[in-house]
């Protein structure tokens, strides 16, 4: 769709079946056709994404420099290698950095975990490699509750973990034509799950006691298992106690996220820059969004109480608005607990809230703690 959008032409490295199955043979097509194309369209950016087998310097780098006229500024990028990430040094907020340079054209970007990057080779390996549909067979709700568990683990205390919360996935949502199949929903329930299929988005129905899971990353099956693990807190299930909606709706997307974050501490979500951005040129759609993110998140942030004063957006789009606080919100209190690991039995506490009407309280606790951090907040893009 990108490329569709802007007019930037695709090109397959596909080879002959004869080829395919020796690697030196598909880094020399690939670059035959690399080089071609260089050569034809002089001056022009070429970006290739290629499996990181290839990426050594003896491979499909040495291949393309062999044809490719002289002066051909060549850079090769890994992605989450194992052994790099475990040998960079940490920074003084005590994560890694985001890119490391190996040499003066060879970079490893680090923006997944380990543990994430082998979770997703193996659902990978789990679903279709050829259409990239799920695998039927494969046990979602028991992927949602190992990643609950280690949530749990992480956060420092013994998971109860409740079997009977319903993990809807996609091949029944992408099926329904209508959302019937979930029962009687109050309107609060109702509208968060159309917008969990309008924008396809992991979405915790409380009081119906379900999680809709529209998509299957990593990320979409941690959010939900920070969900499994704040359900499975609660002795009671109260019903409609919905108190300040907006702040409801951010308090259930900030820990969401945050669950999501402590799993995968790489991940990230847009910044007040990220969303200052989208209020210069660009779509309403996105605009609006942004406004009314500011708007939610004025009263919880340093500097932001002269923020614009949005007005509620409609259906699915407020939720998403929510949705863009919340995942901020979740993102600081995440810094939070790198520099202050007591704050652990604070998250322990809003694991165990149980009314919704209580679930605001998570972001006025949150609130005096954020305010607290004096680092600078940078985009998203300028994490790397």
């Amino acid at each position: 769709i990108l490329a569709k959008q802007h007019r930037i032409q695709i090109l397959a490295l596909n080879v002959t079946e004869k080829r395919q199955h020796f690697l030196n043979e598909r880094d020399i097509a690939a670059a035959e056709q690399i080089a071609a194309k260089l050569e034809n369209a002089p001056g022009s950016t070429v970006f290739v994404l290629y499996g990181e087998h290839h990426l050594g310097r003896s491979h499909l780098p040495r291949e393309i420099r062999s044809r490719a006229k002289s002066g051909t500024r060549l850079i090769a990028i890994h992605q989450n290698d194992p052994v790099l990430y475990w040998k960079a040094r940490k920074k003084k907020n005590g994560q890694r950095p985001e890119v490391l340079r190996l040499a003066p054209d060879e970079f490893c970007i680090l923006n997944a975990v380990p543990w994430v990057r082998l979770r997703s080779f193996l659902d990978w390996l789990e679903g279709d490699s050829e259409s990239g549909e799920w695998d039927e067979t494969a046990d979602v709700a028991s992927l949602v509750h190992h990643y609950a568990g280690l949530l749990a683990e992480t956060i420092g205390f013994d998971a109860k973990l409740d079997e009977s919360l319903e993990i809807i996935t996609p091949d029944r949502l992408g099926t329904a034509r209508t959302l019937e199949f979930l029962g009687p929903l109050s309107s609060f329930e109702l509208a968060s799950a159309r917008h969990a299929l309008a924008y396809q988005r992991t979405v915790y129905l409380a009081e119906r006691g379900a999680i809709l899971l529209p998509t299957l990353s990593t990320n979409s099956l941690s959010e939900a298992a920070s969900y499994l693990l704040w359900h499975g807190q609660r002795k009671r299930r109260a019903k409609r106690e919905i108190g300040a909606e907006p702040n409801v709706r951010m308090a259930q997307f900030f820990l969401g996220y945050l669950g999501s974050k402590i799993l995968n501490p790489k991940r990230k979500c847009n910044e007040v820059e990220d969303l200052r951005e989208l209020l210069g040129p660009g779509t309403a759609k996105a605009k609006s969004l942004a406004a009314r993110a500011l708007s939610l998140l004025g009263p919880y942030l340093k500097n932001m109480e002269n923020s614009s004063r949005a007005k509620a957006l409609s259906g699915a789009a407020e939720i998403e608005a929510a949705r863009l606080a919340g995942f901020l919100l979740g993102d600081r209190f995440f810094n939070a607990l790198f520099l202050n690991a007591s704050q652990l039995s604070i998250l322990r506490e809003w694991y165990k809230l149980e009314p919704l009407s209580d679930f605001p309280a998570i972001l006025t606790k949150a609130k005096a703690r954020i305010a607290r951090l004096g680092a600078p907040h940078p985009s998203k893009r300028d994490r790397f």
